[in-house]
């Protein structure tokens, strides 16, 4: 579980960089998976000239209903659920020249719209324990937009936001098989 997370998101540059190269809308490394500065606040040269896919925020799915017990047998499996998580993401085009980079932008954002779903089914690269990955436009507000500049620690890029809905982390496990109640008494 400890990779599931840079899984997910490596896999969704991967394929955006394999889309860029077919279509040859860019090469096949106009994606990077990294922050836009480093710990001493220096721009990384690998971001340099790239859209840089980055972890804004992430939080747990509560809306998600727990599956139903099992019925009937000696012993009722107790199991572990999966964690579903909302990864808020940014892609930022770090290009020199603006129209650069709302080309690059223009590329992501109708490749997310062709393909809003990540699965097994269209995605073989999607590692076992991710199950899907639903992709959503998010429009934040001019404040939120100017905080989470000041917080990334750079200046404005052109860039947009999504969230990725329901990464399913993990899979149900078996952690105790108590015996079923079979019976309940009620005392007066």
């Amino acid at each position: 579980m400890s990779t599931m997370l840079n899984d997910a998101l490596t896999c969704v540059a991967n394929d955006l960089n394999a889309h860029f190269a077919r279509s040859g809308a860019g090469p096949d490394d106009s994606v990077q998976l990294s922050g836009l500065v480093d710990a001493s606040g220096a721009t990384p040269t690998l971001v340099e000239e790239k859209v840089v896919l980055l972890l804004t925020a992430l939080d747990e799915e509560k809306n998600i209903l727990p599956a139903p017990a099992g019925r009937g047998g000696a012993t009722v499996p107790q199991t572990t659920v999966p964690i579903h998580l909302n990864v808020h993401v940014m892609f930022a085009a770090t290009h020199k020249h603006y129209a650069s980079a709302l080309h690059m932008l223009s590329v992501v954002i109708a490749y997310l719209k062709a393909k809003p779903v990540f699965d097994r089914r269209n995605t073989p690269a999607l590692t076992r324990g991710l199950r899907q990955l639903n992709f959503n436009l998010e429009k934040l507000a001019y404040a939120d937009l100017s905080n989470l500049w000041s917080y990334l620690g750079v200046n404005y890029l052109p860039s947009v936001s999504y969230t990725i809905r329901l990464v399913a982390l993990g899979s149900p496990q078996i952690r105790a098989n108590p015996p079923a109640i079979e019976t309940v008494e009620v005392s007066t």
